[in-house]
């Protein structure tokens, strides 16, 4: 049972610290929309994907902040055990899913200079993540279809990787689950980093870039 909470609760964490990454790296650039900042940015010598960067990295540090505070409310109130060991391995996982919903919040900031309300969009799709890659259930309790869906997705590996080290304590077993998590990662990034720039070049040809008011 102790396993299974602690499997939950990591899992849980994990969302958390990525929604966190998501929500506040779009906010920041349809805030800058709304308040016609972004216009002026566009303008600047600097692209507007290393602005965006630079926001990542920002919103990146924040969830960072937020996962140690969670992960030590989760050690210390639940009264989970972990080595210094297993601290630090499942630690540096989560690092490697919060670099990656970096990349993944790019996506949903290049989707943010075309739509005026992105709201609904993203609720549907980081509802349809926590269900799907496994971060409140664990995969090996859904349907086989259902598995190889989810080890597609981003954030899968590395929750699972975190889970599988945290109950075996055997980081052979999830070594190849964490190298899987750090190549999606990279192609993630590539494919953001694409995404984006398509983005931004339909917005300017159709005049979407704009500022608003909410």
């Amino acid at each position: 049972t102790s396993s299974y909470l602690g499997s939950i609760l990591l899992g849980t964490i994990g969302f958390v610290a990525v929604r966190n990454i998501v929500l506040n790296l779009t906010n920041m650039i349809r805030q800058e929309k709304s308040q016609s900042i972004l216009e002026l940015k566009e303008a600047s010598p600097k692209e507007l994907i290393i602005l965006c960067i630079e926001k990542g990295i920002a919103a990146f540090i924040d969830s960072l902040i937020l996962l140690v505070i969670s992960f030590v409310i989760v050690i210390l109130f639940f009264n989970l055990n972990f080595s210094l060991f297993q601290a630090i391995i499942i630690f540096g996982i989560y690092i490697l899913i919060l670099i990656e919903a970096v990349a993944f919040g790019i996506i949903f900031s290049g989707m943010s200079l075309l739509l005026k309300n992105t709201n609904l969009f993203f609720n549907i799709v980081m509802s349809s993540i926590q269900l799907v890659s496994g971060f409140i259930v664990p995969i090996s309790l859904f349907p086989d279809y259902l598995k190889k869906i989810s080890l597609t997705l981003p954030f899968t590996n590395g929750i699972q990787a975190i889970r599988l080290f945290y109950s075996s304590n055997q980081l052979v077993a999830s070594y190849p689950l964490i190298m899987h998590e750090a190549v999606n990662m990279v192609v993630l990034f590539f494919v953001a980093i694409f995404l984006f720039r398509t983005l931004e070049n339909y917005g300017r040809k159709n005049g979407n870039i704009i500022s608003y008011s909410d």
